[in-house]
């Protein structure tokens, strides 16, 4: 298992060497951000284990002596982009999924922006009453996600997509990592049934002029399945359905998606 992990560790550090290199990441900079990794990591696997974390035991449990761990003992992981991501993904999901957003055809309302009922103020503050609606609607209007018309705003695309925007695509490939090793490592270690859903489809061998095609067939087919996935997973959220019931327990549902093309000669 710990060779199967170290080959992981070592595909994945290459290619993100090679990104790393193109954006002027120096090596000194991505150990630093290793060793923090590692240490706020024993501090959670210590806490989860009702552990009181200290640097002795932090130090054991990663292999890094104690004068590096007393140094970053407190330093944490920065998740702000990656929440601002999520949150805009629920913005769009509710105006997908929530009954008062949607038309009777089943498609997202033109919604006016602040006015009694449904509207994108109240859209925003649904999700979350520390958002200020105005700075949320100039970002999904700067990222061509919503559509201004007068005083109401149109829902141009039904998915978060950060295309030309380097920090969010970085940012989208982190939480997509993250829950794709946690889908695989849990299938794993449970065998539970169903499993979580993990599968890759390949040709290798495809006329490359065919490429543009092939591209906006699986975006058009993705957009659809992102979709209907949004429609379906919100009949179970509370946020959407207050009265469902209630055991005291949520979980949290993520299924992504992606493709690629590359030359092979």
């Amino acid at each position: 298992m710990k060779t199967a992990i170290i080959a992981l560790f070592g595909r994945i550090f290459r290619r993100l060497v090679r990104l790393s290199m193109a954006h002027g990441v120096c090596v000194q900079e991505a150990i630093l951000l290793l060793k923090t990794a590692y240490i706020v990591e024993a501090k959670n696997e210590l806490t989860r284990l009702q552990v009181n974390p200290n640097v002795s035991k932090v130090s054991a449990m990663t292999g890094l002596n104690r004068r590096e761990v007393q140094k970053l003992f407190n330093s944490t992981e920065d998740t702000q982009i990656s929440e601002s991501n999520s949150l805009m993904s629920r913005i769009i999901g509710l105006w997908l999924g929530g009954r008062r957003y949607r038309a009777s055809n089943g498609q997202p309302k033109v919604l006016p922006i602040d006015a009694a009922g449904s509207s994108f103020v109240g859209l925003v503050q649904e999700i979350s009453q520390d958002l200020n609606p105005y700075t949320v609607l100039f970002e999904l209007e700067r990222l061509k996600l919503i559509q201004k018309e007068g005083n109401s705003v149109i829902l141009k695309k039904d998915g978060f997509e950060p295309s030309g925007d380097f920090d969010r695509g970085m940012a989208l490939l982190a939480s997509d990592l993250e829950h794709l090793i946690s889908s695989v490592e849990k299938n794993i270690a449970s065998g539970d049934s169903p499993a979580n859903l993990h599968i890759t489809t390949t040709y290798d061998n495809i006329e490359a002029a065919a490429s543009n095609e092939i591209k906006e067939w699986v975006l058009s087919q993705g957009a659809s399945l992102h979709k209907n996935l949004r429609l379906f997973l919100s009949k179970y959220d509370r946020d959407l359905n207050p009265k469902l019931p209630r055991s005291g327990k949520t979980i949290k549902v993520v299924v992504g998606s992606f493709s690629n093309s590359e030359e092979l000669n």
